[in-house]
């Protein structure tokens, strides 16, 4: 698996888990309370999609409305979209898929995908890396709609959004332009 997986159980003060980002067969939760032997206690494997799983390249989970909502961005390359899957854990044995977000403007000059990487979650924003470079910032308070909030052109010709342009109802790209 990728991503960091080590963090506290967001409902469950001090519990350590390891959230594993784990590619083709999705977002697994382990209790790690003993390092040596974890025990699973979820795995998300893409049911409830509309269309095939993509690889999973960072996973968390996060305290959102008191629920344990799981975050798992995909790192594609070609003909897939870059997606960042949203799945409810509060009930470990009954893993539910409530949202896919999916980035806007991402094809580059030589027509693949600019893949997603890395992401956090901090109060109810959902912070993601683009692999290539650049980034996206999304509101989740009701996670199965999230909204777009700010977004960071690339360093490279796209058809990424340019600073300011509105991508969809309400977002904006507010991202300082590096670029010049």
């Amino acid at each position: 698996g990728h991503g960091p997986p080590a963090q506290d159980d967001p409902l469950v003060a001090g519990k350590p888990l390891a959230v594993v980002a784990n590619e083709l067969q999705g977002i697994r939760v382990f209790d790690a309370s003993i390092p040596g032997a974890p025990t699973e206690l979820a795995a998300w494997r893409g049911a409830g999609l509309s269309e095939p799983l993509e690889r999973v390249h960072t996973a968390m989970l996060a305290n959102i409305g008191g629920k344990r909502i799981g975050f798992g961005s995909t790192e594609t390359y070609w003909n897939a979209k870059p997606s960042v899957y949203i799945v409810d854990f509060t009930d470990y044995a009954h893993p539910k898929s409530v949202a896919q977000w999916s980035a806007p403007g991402i094809a580059d000059a030589a027509g693949g995908l600019l893949t997603l990487h890395n992401l956090q979650v901090v109060g109810t924003r959902v912070y993601v890396s683009v692999w290539h470079a650049g980034g996206y910032v999304f509101d989740v308070a009701d996670p199965a709609l999230p909204r777009d909030l700010a977004m960071r052109k690339p360093a490279h010709a796209s058809t990424f959004p340019e600073p300011g342009a509105q991508v969809t109802a309400g977002s904006v790209n507010i991202f300082v332009d590096m670029d010049g």
